[in-house]
């Protein structure tokens, strides 16, 4: 009897956990409507786009899972509807500050990028700026990481600190396709088909260049860099270069510790090419995927809620769905 109650108890532990972590998800949706929109995570702290409904402007939520604490943010009214459309195209969060890109307009649109925090509520206003409704964004906002918010204009690009002072300041040689800060450095992908590798504090550390024909989006990592290019996205750390085993078109969402979080279709995947394991983590109810990862975890959106998992759970036993995160 005693090796059968074993087994017993072995079983609905396994099935606990298996539970345990199918509900491990965290979802929220805003009130009044509004679809979550683009997301940012670093360092356990989410960000995430409101869209603009008739009752309510368009702005951005500040969610600390963890701490089970969240503050929403909307744009000064009034906001009414415009024939293009209005919402926010771009967020990003360090520590508690998030800095959103919201845009409104006819056949010119006014792009206006804010900043607000727990204790200034009130968005305020950092930039403005304007271009035809189908012109890209004359503001570009990266992701953001511990050490502050990357946002650029022209050639121009600045780093926001989580306290509020200008951390950086930095004019790239060449146009600017996408922005980054992680482990103290901005990876500023350019148009000429390089990725540079900017830190935020100059004194401690060179600038540095890598080569990628096709550069869409990078990551700073710890002696390198993560490169996703029109042929696949690329590991680059010393004299290491190399392609990561995932499908063509993959997106870059994030890298920690020997683990690529990258979106394709429908789904969240996990990578490692050390273990050559391809893990399914989640999917969505309707693609593209919306998603950012770091190495605390990752937030995404699923129809009209904002979700968000810890890391570990991601790399875990395949749980593509979960209720939380499925409304």
């Amino acid at each position: 009897m005693q090796p059968r109650l074993v087994l017993v108890v072995a079983a609905a532990a396994a099935a606990a956990g298996l539970a345990a972590a199918a509900h491990a998800d965290r979802g929220w949706a805003p009130p009044y409507g509004g679809h979550p929109g683009p997301v940012d995570v670093a360092a356990g702290s989410v960000a995430g786009g409101i869209g603009w409904t008739r009752s309510r402007c368009e702005g951005a939520v500040l969610w600390l899972p963890g701490e089970r604490q969240r503050w929403l943010f909307r744009v000064p009214g009034p906001c009414p509807a415009t024939s293009t459309g209005r919402g926010v195209s771009a967020v990003a969060v360090s520590g508690r500050r998030v800095v959103f890109l919201s845009y409104v307009g006819g056949n010119t649109r006014e792009w206006r990028l804010w900043t607000a925090t727990p204790t200034a509520k009130r968005p305020r206003l950092l930039r403005t700026g304007s271009a035809d409704a189908d012109a890209p964004p004359p503001i570009l906002l990266g992701n953001a990481g511990e050490e502050g918010i990357p946002w650029s204009v022209g050639r121009d690009v600045f780093v926001l600190a989580g306290d509020g002072h200008r951390a950086l300041t930095w004019h790239a040689p060449a146009d600017i396709v996408s922005l980054d800060e992680h482990s103290g450095l901005v990876a500023a992908t350019l148009a000429d088909g390089t990725v540079q590798l900017v830190p935020v504090q100059p004194s401690k550390a060179a600038l540095l260049s890598y080569a990628q024909p096709g550069a869409r989006a990078a990551q700073a990592i710890s002696g390198g860099v993560v490169i996703e290019a029109a042929d696949g996205i690329h590991l680059r750390k010393g004299s290491r270069a190399l392609r990561f085993d995932v499908p063509a078109g993959a997106r870059l969402l994030g890298y920690s510790d020997g683990w690529l979080v990258y979106a394709t279709g429908r789904a969240i995947h996990v990578y490692s090419y050390q273990r050559t394991q391809d893990i399914l983590a989640r999917t969505v109810r309707s693609g593209p995927v919306t998603a950012d990862a770091d190495r605390g975890g990752i937030g995404w959106t699923n129809g009209g809620t904002l979700c968000w998992s810890i890391f570990s759970y991601l790399r875990g036993t395949p749980l593509p769905f979960s209720a939380a995160c499925d409304r």
